[in-house]
C-alpha cells in the first residue's frame, strides 16, 4: 500500500473527561484510522488542485462523489458556515467518505499566511482558537467525531515550515481534547518521511513549554485569593442551571483544583465558558445584538444591563488574557499565576450578570 500510515509517537492530555491523546503520523492521512477530516483551504478555494490533500481526496472518492451528481470545481458539495463563524465550514461529505461526519475546512487568510513576507504565526493561532470554537459549535450539534484527523495545515502548497505550524497546531489540538466532550484523539499527520521527520522534532520542542505553576509554590496572598474566588463562584455555579456553559464552568473548577495549574489550559476553558454563556442566555434575548466577534458580543450586554458596568469590564479582562493563552509561546504575553486573578474575576461577574438576566427575565435560562 502506497505511502502506508505508520504512528510515531503521542503525548496524553489530561481531561476532566479522562485522559486523552494527541498523536503523531507519518503517511496518508486518507488512511489513518481517524472518524473525521479536518482540511485547510486558501481564501477559499477548494479545487483539488495537484499535490494537496484535495487532489487525495478526489481521486479516492471520485466515483462516489459523482455517482451523486457532484463535480469540479467544487464536487464537495455546499459549504455550510459552522457556529456562524466564516473561518470553518463543513461539507456534507459523509456518504461519500464513507464516514459519519461532515469534512471540516478551516480557511487560511492571506492575512495569517503570508510566505513571501514572512509567517504571522500570531494570526494562525487565531485562525486555530476560530477552529477550536467550531469544533465545540458541531459537538452541540452532533456532527464531531471522537477522533479527528489533521495534515500540518498551512505547510506545503501554502507555503509555511513545518517548525512555524506546530507550536499553535499542538496547542489547538491541546485545548480541544480539553474543552470538547466528544473528542478524544486529534491526528497530526505528515505526508512526506522529512515533513515527519521535522514533525518530530518540532513537537518534541514544544511538549512541556505549556505555562503552568504549582500552587503550593505561589506567593500566599495569590493562592489564598485564587482559593476564595474559587469557593465563591463555587457558591454562585448555580444560577447556569443545567446546559454547557455549566459543564464549561464544572470542567474550569475541577482545572483549578489541581496543584500543578494549566495556565493557559485555565484561561481557555475560562474563555470557552464565556463564550457558551452568550451563546445561551445572551443570543437567545431579543435585544442582543448577534456580533460574530466576542469582544462584539461582550460589548453588546451594555444594551442589555446598562454602562457603566464593572462586570462588563471584567469580562472584557477575561477575555484578553484568553487570547494570550490562544496564542501560547509565541503570544506577547504568556499566561501568569497572577492572571487567573483576572480570570476568576471575570467568571464571578459572568455569573452576577446571569444571575441579573435570569432575575429580570432577559436570559433564555430564566
Amino acid at each position: 500500500m502506497a505511502n502506508e500510515p505508520t504512528r510515531l509517537t503521542s503525548q496524553p492530555v489530561s481531561t476532566r473527561w479522562g485522559e486523552r491523546q494527541i498523536e503523531i503520523w507519518r503517511g496518508d492521512l486518507l488512511q489513518v484510522p481517524v472518524d473525521q477530516w479536518v482540511f485547510s483551504a486558501f481564501q477559499g478555494s477548494y479545487y483539488p488542485t495537484r499535490r494537496t490533500i484535495w487532489e487525495a481526496a478526489w481521486k479516492r472518492f471520485s466515483t462516489a462523489l459523482t455517482d451523486q451528481g457532484r463535480s469540479l470545481p467544487c464536487p464537495w458539495g455546499e459549504p455550510q458556515e459552522v457556529g456562524g463563524r466564516t473561518d470553518v465550514v463543513a461539507f456534507d461529505t459523509a456518504e461519500a467518505f464513507g464516514q459519519e461526519h461532515p469534512l471540516v475546512v478551516l480557511h487560511m487568510r492571506s492575512g495569517a499566511i503570508d510566505a513571501e513576507h514572512g509567517v504571522s504565526t500570531l494570526g494562525l493561532g487565531r485562525l486555530f482558537h476560530e477552529l477550536l470554537f467550531a469544533l465545540q459549535a458541531l459537538d452541540q450539534q452532533g456532527r464531531l467525531a471522537g477522533s479527528i484527523g489533521l495534515p500540518l495545515l498551512g505547510t506545503g502548497s501554502q507555503g509555511l515550515p513545518v517548525a512555524s505550524v506546530v507550536p499553535p497546531l499542538k496547542e489547538f489540538a491541546s485545548n480541544a481534547l480539553s474543552t470538547t466532550p466528544s473528542l478524544e484523539r486529534v491526528v497530526l499527520c505528515a505526508f512526506s518521511d522529512n515533513e515527519a521527520a521535522d514533525l518530530e522534532d518540532a513537537f518534541r520542542t514544544v511538549v512541556g513549554r505549556r505555562a503552568r505553576t504549582r500552587q503550593q509554590e505561589m506567593k500566599p496572598w495569590l493562592k489564598q485569593s485564587i482559593v476564595a474566588l474559587v469557593s465563591i463562584i463555587r457558591a454562585k455555579g448555580h444560577v447556569l442551571k443545567d446546559g454547557v456553559a455549566a459543564d464549561h464552568l464544572a470542567e474550569l473548577i475541577e482545572r483549578l483544583g489541581y496543584d500543578d495549574l494549566d495556565l493557559e489550559g485555565i484561561a481557555i476553558s475560562a474563555r470557552t465558558l464565556l463564550a457558551a454563556w452568550l451563546g445561551e442566555a445572551i443570543e437567545s434575548a431579543d435585544r442582543a445584538k448577534r456580533s460574530r466577534s466576542l469582544v462584539g458580543r461582550v460589548d453588546s450586554l451594555n444594551g442589555l444591563f446598562g454602562t457603566p458596568n464593572s462586570h462588563i469590564s471584567y469580562l472584557h479582562l477575561l477575555r484578553v488574557i484568553s487570547n494570550s493563552a490562544a496564542h501560547g509561546e509565541v503570544a506577547v504575553k504568556r499566561v501568569t499565576p497572577e492572571d487567573i486573578v483576572g480570570i476568576l474575576l471575570g467568571v464571578d461577574s459572568l455569573l452576577e450578570l446571569a444571575r441579573l438576566a435570569a432575575a429580570t427575565g432577559e436570559s433564555g435560562q430564566a
